[in-house]
């Protein structure tokens, strides 16, 4: 009955403070609105264009003649726009000037040092400076196709093999994949990110909820009564817990039917998600409140702690676009955990990897909570 009680006053006491109750709420709504509606270009897979690509052939051989007709190809004339030239000069001129992503150039001794076994090369000319990078790796990896072809032919010439004719084949079979669903919108991710930092905003629930018994005048006389201090961080925990679910599953419920986020098709999933992660950030806020010598610092650790999670795990902007070195700290961020966890059963239909995520996360809650406990009997004594 202690701990039911306990339980009750702090739910009550949780869904009274009303300033704390919209911030939890307003403030993930409105900055999933503004974020998905700003950020919602960089969600979109945009269609990839034929590249522009100079072309100077001064090769008469047949070589270059196989070349020319490589280019000529429905394959690559899908990917490349071959612009011929009629000098050197022009092609660079084209390249400085961004008119072309690069320039193809093939000099006049390229056949006859294929046949002379002296060696041969297709020039590519590029301006590194001019961006573009990845229509730039689409030409090379076009121009390495037909030379790594010619190659094998030579080989198989030196060897006796008949290798002397350039067979063009397909190698590509096109089969047309229906993304819808699979790949998150702007709404949904940031439904999700948002998600996920509020959670971990209701570590404060746990710290407060504690910290007033454990650091003022009340907590003295607490201490002196017959409850134990198991029921007082059950009762606390699992009050804090509540609140903090039942928000969550207001935040889902609102953003799937006002702002079409994608939750998947089984909300128990989601709701496990939730419970596991509202368990983990209390958890989290105790047991910062029993290393924090006073209330204020407690409250100081975890003001900073939260945005950091949700910046290193990607919660404002994807860390794809942040670089190699913030794709490497997502890993020390707990946020990143439950991003995975969402995600990989939402857009991946990965359920094993959902479930084992949500086993991680329960594990690290029990070890926050072991750790709190351990530090109050310490106190206590």
């Amino acid at each position: 009955m202690a701990i039911l009680n306990i339980i009750y006053f702090t739910i009550l006491r949780n869904l009274r403070d009303k300033k704390d109750l919209l911030l939890m709420l307003v403030m993930p709504i409105v900055v999933i609105y503004i974020l998905g509606n700003a950020l919602s270009s960089q969600f979109v897979f945009a269609e990839i264009k034929r590249s522009p690509v100079g072309f100077l052939n001064e090769d008469i051989g047949g070589a270059s003649a196989r070349f020319e007709d490589f280019l000529s190809s429905n394959e690559v004339e899908e990917i490349l726009e071959v612009i011929k030239v009629d000098s050197y000069e022009e092609g660079v001129s084209l390249v400085q000037n961004r008119e072309v992503v690069a320039l193809i150039y093939i000099n006049a001794e390229y056949t006859q040092g294929i046949q002379s076994n002296a060696g041969a090369n297709i020039e590519m000319i590029t301006d590194l400076h001019s961006g573009g990078g990845f229509y730039r790796m689409i030409v090379k990896n076009v121009v390495d196709s037909f030379v790594e072809s010619n190659n094998a032919i030579m080989a198989m010439t030196m060897i006796g093999g008949n290798g002397g004719e350039y067979r063009r084949t397909s190698a590509i079979k096109d089969n047309t994949i229906d993304l819808a669903d699979k790949i998150p919108g702007s709404m949904d991710y940031y439904g999700v990110t948002m998600l996920v930092m509020i959670l971990m905003y209701g570590a404060n629930y746990g710290l407060h909820g504690i910290a007033k018994e454990y650091f003022v005048g009340i907590g003295d006389r607490i201490k002196a009564s017959p409850i134990k201090n198991y029921q007082i961080y059950l009762g606390r925990t699992l009050g804090a817990v509540f609140t903090l679910f039942l928000q969550a599953m207001i935040l889902v419920f609102f953003t799937k039917h006002v702002y079409g986020v994608n939750w998947g098709d089984n909300l128990l999933v989601i709701m496990m998600i939730c419970l596991s992660l509202a368990v983990f950030s209390v958890g989290i806020g105790i047991m910062v409140c029993m290393l924090a010598p006073n209330r204020k610092v407690a409250n100081s650790i975890m003001t900073i702690l939260v945005p950091v999670f949700t910046f290193l795990a990607g919660g404002y902007a994807p860390i794809e676009y942040m670089g190699e070195l913030f794709n490497k700290f997502k890993y020390l961020s707990p946020n990143y955990i439950g991003h995975r966890a969402f995600f990989s059963y939402i857009y991946g239909g990965r359920i094993v990897e959902t479930q084992l995520l949500v086993i991680l996360i329960w594990g690290l809650a029990f070890l926050t909570m072991g750790l709190a406990i351990m530090l109050g009997r310490r106190e206590t004594a």
